[in-house]
């Protein structure tokens, strides 16, 4: 299977508590906002309008009506209007995988409402349980205010946050509004504020915004979660931002800007950019340098445990596949907020899985990824097919596209079907005598011919899966000759038809059966060998003849909608074993008297009256007795001697002479 770096995926659509609808409205604290009521053209302001976020997300849902709106033809979403205490979210369908490296782009407008503004969005990534029920997933969201819609809150006055927020969750918040009230038990950014302290910041500064990683939970939560305020020297329940970056301007001031974001799996690093930005005279999407909001920060996890357990996961062995999204939120003060997704790696996965023909998972399964719209090839692994291959596994079976275009959103997968070597051949032996009757477990008279047959037959699991053609690659059979037979014969091997396949010899000790390299690509089918052989007229009495063989057969799994992808496999088998016992060999028991005839009487038509030939395994055998009466005058009187003679089909000859007098 072809292999490719893992990037993800990043688009965007809307749900609903109260669904996305209504057009944006101007703000009155807003008025050099760009974003214009409209619902159609691309008089957002938006330096890109990217992609359709609806194809990507859920509907987006805000707290409240009219909160969540789509522009630009559902390129643009306003997260949250002009008004107090909303919220607003969009969470992705799709979920992507942290055990493998993405990066996006997007744009987000943070208001142009400076002092004024509140509270801010966030970048989200979560697995939240309540993804999993479309009616659930509607309150998957924060409180308002400063909990930016992602995260509970803590105390205010007589409120108390803690139930509402996002869970299994870590975000990167874009906070425009400072929550340090000690004397209200509003400390939700007290590590903004020892930073600001650290670095001997103006407070009022502060106001600018603010910029840190989060994780939602419960707050307050413990002990364990508190710190001191540094102006009342007591303890109190923080949110624990995590590596804050203060702004050095209002982050609402009207601008656009460029957000982008990386994992990187390889250092368990998070990292983010964020830029104003504007368009020059030509039209080209430019940093704009008479701003000083240009950030970046980035967050190291100690190790992909700790990853797993941020996002509700045992360990690292687990899937760690999450959701991502946007959140937002005002307060008593508001700001008009909204994102454009665009210019993002267009990556979709389509995963292989490796099963037996009981659907056991044989190897781990492997996700594969690629650009949209790109071509993708599927195939076993190199890993996996040896593994499998070293286990003794043949492939002979494929469902799913093995070739296509990587479609954002589509469900599709590819399962390869293997089989072990006992499920697909069989390996009969047959033993049969003189007259096509079996003699198996039965028994054989020294002196006589025995026909072997080994027919090796293709199971119907290869008629049971499609989407892979096997056919033989090499075949050799080996069989021991029992010490009891002789003069080997008729050694031939073919197919069902009985045309020649292949070649057998025979070394004197032992019989080898082998494909001829033109008949290496045989179709599976039933393959013949058989030869004929003589018990040894001095084999042991009551010794056993036993026959059994060693099948070697190399396979070669094509797939079908692939050109020259084939993988080879070999597998072993032994036949049933035969067993004949050994009889003495008796002559015939032939029956036959003194004849008297009269003279001139022919003796040809009278010659076998009263005689009778029984062979041990013959049966009657009377019709091949031979006369011999060449010495006879029927013409003359006097006595002559006429010889009698029978020979069995092992070779036994009996002679009884007699004497017939003409009178």
């Amino acid at each position: 299977m072809k292999k490719t770096t893992k990037r993800w995926l990043f688009l965007a659509s809307a749900s609903t508590l109260f669904l996305a609808s209504a057009p944006m409205a101007l703000a009155k604290n807003d008025e050099a906002s760009p974003l214009l009521s409209q619902a159609t053209k691309n008089n957002s302001g938006v330096p890109e309008l990217g992609l359709d976020l609806t194809e990507i997300f859920h509907e987006a849902v805000s707290n409240t009506q009219n909160g969540v709106a789509y522009l630009d033809d559902n390129h643009t979403l306003q997260i949250t209007p002009t008004k107090q205490k909303h919220s607003g979210m969009i969470w992705s369908k799709n979920k992507l995988n942290l055990k493998y490296s993405f990066d996006l782009g997007s744009y987000l407008y943070l208001g142009n409402s400076g002092a004024r503004a509140a509270d801010g969005m966030t970048f989200t990534l979560q697995n939240d349980p309540r993804m999993a029920d479309d009616t659930e997933r509607k309150t998957v969201m924060g409180k308002v205010g400063q909990g930016l819609g992602v995260y509970s809150g803590d105390r205010e006055g007589n409120q108390i946050g803690g139930s509402q927020y996002v869970k299994n969750a870590f975000s990167i918040e874009f906070d425009t509004y400072y929550n340090y009230k000690p004397n209200q038990a509003q400390t939700m950014d007290l590590e903004v504020g020892v930073l600001a302290q650290s670095l001997r910041r103006n407070a009022s500064n502060n106001n600018w915004g603010h910029m840190a990683f989060g994780k939602p939970d419960v707050y307050p939560i413990n002990n364990d979660t508190k710190i001191k305020d540094p102006v009342t020297g007591k303890l109190v329940d923080n949110k624990q931002s995590l590596k804050p970056v203060l702004a050095n301007e209002f982050l609402s001031n009207g601008k656009w800007k460029k957000f982008e974001v990386d994992w990187n799996v390889d250092t368990l690093t998070l990292s983010f950019e964020i830029d104003d930005v504007k368009k020059d005279a030509k039209g080209n999407i430019v940093l704009d340098t008479g701003s000083k909001n240009h950030y970046k920060s980035s967050y190291t996890f100690n190790n992909m445990d700790e990853v797993a357990k941020t996002f509700g996961y045992k360990d690292a062995n687990d899937t760690l596949k999450v959701h991502w999204g946007f959140t937002g939120s005002t307060g008593e003060q508001y700001s008009q907020q909204a994102l454009s997704m665009s210019r993002m790696p267009g990556l979709e996965n389509v995963p292989a899985h490796y099963v037996d023909t009981a659907g056991n998972t044989l190897v781990e399964s492997e996700d594969n990824i690629g650009e949209i719209e790109a071509d993708y090839t599927i195939s076993p692994s190199q890993d996996a097919a040896k593994t499998l291959k070293d286990n003794g596994y043949t492939l002979i079976g494929v469902d799913g596209k093995v070739t296509g275009n990587y479609d954002y959103g589509e469900t599709n997968e590819v399962t390869f079907t293997y089989a072990k070597s006992e499920e697909l051949f069989g390996a009969k032996l047959t033993a049969v005598d003189a007259k096509g009757t079996s003699i198996d477990k039965g028994e054989i008279v020294q002196g006589r011919k025995v026909a072997y047959q080994l027919q090796l037959t293709p199971s119907d699991l290869f008629k049971n899966y499609t989407g892979v053609t096997v056919a033989y690659q090499s075949f050799t059979i080996d069989q021991n000759i029992d010490g009891n037979l002789e003069n080997i014969t008729n050694l031939k091997l073919t197919d069902k038809s009985g045309k020649a396949v292949g070649t057998v010899s025979n070394n004197g000790t032992s019989i080898t059966g082998q494909l001829d390299p033109s008949s290496t690509t045989l179709a599976l089918d039933t393959l013949i060998l058989s030869y004929d052989a003589v018990v040894k007229r001095d084999a042991e009495i009551d010794s056993f003849v036993k026959a059994k063989a060693a099948v070697n057969v190399s396979l070669d799994s094509s797939i079908n909608a692939l050109t020259n992808v084939n993988f080879l496999s070999a597998l072993s088998l032994l036949s049933n074993e035969t067993s004949t016992k050994v009889l003495k060999s008796w002559a015939p028991e032939l029956t036959v008297t003194n004849r008297t005839i009269n003279k001139g009487e022919d003796f040809e038509p009278i010659k076998l009256e009263g005689v009778k030939a029984i062979d041990h395994e013959d049966g009657d055998i009377t019709s091949l007795v031979n006369v011999d009466y060449s010495d006879l005058n029927e013409n003359r009187n006097g006595t002559y001697p006429v010889i009698y003679t029978v020979t069995d089909s092992d070779g036994n000859t009996v002679s009884v002479t007699i004497n017939v007098t003409v009178i």
